[in-house]
């Protein structure tokens, strides 16, 4: 699990890329994302691609996970997400 700042890798822009081309071929839409970094340079491809703008929410910020943020899940003992 990423840090929530953490940026798009080289593999991550490719994607928004190759989904902004896809999407322009499905007609207008808006364009809603999170204000979180991976979220917004998606949104931003999206917007480049398309001419779309982009409206940044807060209440579409990923979950905190505590103190698993930054780990990898395969780490993360059996019931480690789950609800009391």
């Amino acid at each position: 699990m990423q840090p929530a700042d953490t940026p798009l890798s080289d593999r991550g822009e490719g994607q928004a890329l190759r989904l902004a081309q896809r999407l322009s071929t499905e007609g207008n839409f808006a364009d809603m994302a999170s204000d979180l970094p991976r979220a917004a340079m998606t949104a931003q491809a999206l917007s480049d691609e398309n001419g779309v703008g982009i409206e940044f929410e807060p209440l579409l910020r990923e979950r905190n996970f505590g103190r698993l943020r930054g780990q990898r899940s395969l780490t993360w003992r059996p019931g480690a997400l789950s609800v009391c």
